[in-house]
């Protein structure tokens, strides 16, 4: 059996991208995810190793390039990715979505230099399914452009909500979870012809 599933090349297609402060506060990285291919890529100035040009002499017309900084495998494939700021946190974390309606949310750790996982959400209950025993619709994850919440549309006829914490840890110092309970809204108490929903957006400065 392992020699029909072993995966003999890694995935080089591009599926899903994010731009967002995955290693500290000043710069900016590209995320790319393909399969279950996680790849970090930052801009670096295009120069000549055997060239004598020191960092300290590179300026603002110095020619950059995007170069692969960092590499991760995860035991499934991404169906969507996005990044959100988190409260009191030195970096951005990812939201993954996979198969099955599950989510992760990971971070680049500084001490292993890998990906940690700050938490981890499934809904595979029956009655979160309605009926499908073969649900084909993709989980897909956004995030609230104001960092308040993720919003998962699980098998495109249920809405689920994962609030993020946005108090001080002074606060409540014995609880420092980032991600707060989710909940779930059915599409049709949103509005009852909402019915297995393609793709949808967080708008902006938005209370509902």
């Amino acid at each position: 059996m392992f020699s029909i599933c072993k995966e003999s090349h890694p995935a080089t297609g591009v599926e899903h991208t994010v731009s967002c402060h995955f290693f500290n506060r000043v710069d900016k990285s590209l995320v790319v995810a393909g399969a279950n291919i996680i790849r970090v890529f930052q801009l670096v100035p295009d120069i000549d190793p055997a060239s004598k040009t020191k960092l300290p002499d590179i300026n603002r017309s110095t020619k950059m390039k995007l170069e692969c900084v960092s590499h991760f495998t995860l035991a499934g494939n991404i169906m969507s990715m996005q990044s959100v700021t988190l409260n009191h946190s030195e970096r951005d974390a990812l939201l993954l979505s996979f198969r099955e309606a599950k989510v992760s949310i990971v971070q680049y750790d500084l001490d292993t230099h890998d990906l940690k996982t700050l938490s981890l959400h499934y809904f595979e209950e029956e009655e979160m399914k309605l009926g499908w025993c073969n649900p084909w619709q993709i989980p897909i994850v956004r995030v609230d452009p104001l960092n308040r919440c993720a919003v998962l549309l699980a098998y495109g006829r249920q809405v689920v909500v994962l609030p993020f914490r946005k108090g001080s840890l002074i606060e409540d110092p014995n609880n420092k979870d980032q991600v707060l309970a989710s909940y779930t809204i059915p599409v049709r108490n949103i509005d009852a012809k909402l019915d297995n929903i393609i793709d949808y957006i967080s708008l902006y400065c938005t209370n509902d």
